[in-house]
């Protein structure tokens, strides 16, 4: 093996392979151990919380929904963002968003990761399978000593970007030109 190929083969990311005793924390403690140690290695099991927001990525974003998200490290991107997907579902069904009705943008939807603890919306980064990995390790490396005292408690924090669904056609804002309208017909 070539030196050029070991040096790719350590930039990679790896996944720890533990197997878990059943405990309902998703951080092993070889997870904590590594990160104290400053070997960062995700874990094979880790939680996000997912924000679901209402407009744009890196500008204006309003409305905040939280669902809980656990997940599989190994299993990647796509089955993280299926998940993410499945909880944006029952957020959509919730009461609070059938008052205001949202969906998905029609060019699709891209999951976000916030990177370090102060990050501003704009420099959020937007997970592919290319980066999924890289971004998680890069997140739990910057975790302070603070952080890995609770680290049964830390969650990634993953943002998702939907729209306002259209209003139906049905509905009619009450402006006072259809109040008159409406009086005058009563009147007839």
């Amino acid at each position: 093996m070539s030196s050029q190929e070991l040096s790719q083969e350590t930039a990679e990311p790896q996944v720890q392979q533990t197997v878990s005793a059943g405990t309902p924390s998703p951080w092993p403690v070889e997870a904590i151990r590594a990160a104290a140690s400053g070997s960062c290695r995700l874990p094979e099991r880790a939680a996000a919380i997912l924000v679901v927001r209402v407009g744009q990525p890196h500008g204006r974003a309003r409305g905040v929904w939280k669902k809980d998200v656990h997940f599989d490290v190994a299993e990647g991107y796509a089955v993280f963002r299926e998940k993410c997907l499945t909880k944006f579902t029952e957020v959509s069904t919730s009461p609070d968003a059938l008052r205001r009705p949202i969906q998905l943008p029609e060019n699709g939807a891209d999951m976000y990761l916030k990177k370090a603890r102060n990050d501003s919306q704009e420099i959020y980064v937007r997970l592919s399978s290319e980066n999924f990995a890289a971004t998680l390790l890069h997140r739990l490396s910057l975790l302070t000593q603070n952080d890995l005292a609770r680290l049964g408690d830390f969650r990634f924090e993953a943002f998702l970007y939907v729209e306002r669904a259209a209003a139906p056609e049905q509905f009619h804002r009450a402006t006072t030109q259809r109040v008159e309208n409406a009086r005058v017909q009563r009147m007839a």
